[in-house]
């Protein structure tokens, strides 16, 4: 599809564990699949479950593609594949779908979004600030009671 109404539209007459539909800008990162058949053999199981981190097992006799039951946040969220770098797409204008090749992998997904990290950043800045002027006027109050004794 080419846009958020396209996607949307058809999720009222689709059946979701059979077909996902994608925007066009993911094409890309989902090596081109338009049509994938679903493989019964095909197994994906959640091993580890952390709010800020998933790590899936999966075993594929084929190349195809996930649509993991997440909420697809454009900025944040890290993909990899076997320890490999992966990108994330969107389906069903909500969901996380990512390409796996065939064979037996793992999948981690973590939350690590940039904005968290400038507010870190800008936190420890500030503390060290604040430490640096308590120090300061620990000091100043330690020097005025030496002069005036």
């Amino acid at each position: 599809v080419d846009n958020a109404n396209q996607e949307i539209d058809p999720l009222n007459t689709i059946l979701p564990t059979e077909t996902a539909v994608v925007d066009a800008r993911f094409k890309d990162i989902l090596k081109g699949i338009t049509t994938s058949n679903k493989d019964s053999l095909s197994s994906v199981r959640l091993t580890s479950y952390e709010p800020n981190r998933l790590v899936y097992e999966t075993n594929n006799s084929t190349d195809g593609v996930i649509v993991f039951s997440e909420i697809y946040y454009p900025d944040g969220w890290i993909a990899t594949i076997d320890g490999e770098p992966a990108d994330i797409a969107r389906a069903d204008y909500i969901l996380r779908a990512i390409n796996v090749p065939a064979g037996e992998h793992t999948i981690e997904m973590w939350f690590d979004p940039q904005s968290i990290q400038v507010t870190e950043s800008i936190a420890y800045a500030a503390l060290t600030l604040l430490l640096i002027g308590v120090i300061i006027f620990a000091l100043m109050q330690r020097s005025k009671i030496a002069k005036k004794s």
